[in-house]
């Protein structure tokens, strides 16, 4: 994945076909805790702040 910047976009060009990413997504410890804990378990998870108390889904 490109983080450069398009100087010109009229330079940019389309082709039809299909393309295989060249990466693999990963949820992070947090996300993959989240999703898990709704698959296996119907449950929202979220996280207390224990500074303010406030609950960060």
């Amino acid at each position: 994945m490109s983080t450069d910047h398009i100087a010109n976009p009229l330079k940019l060009r389309h082709w039809h076909g299909h393309m295989e990413p060249e990466y693999a997504y990963t949820l992070g410890i947090a996300g993959e805790r989240f999703f898990k804990e709704i698959k296996e378990n119907g449950r929202i998870m979220g996280t207390k702040c224990k500074k303010c108390g406030r609950i960060y889904v």
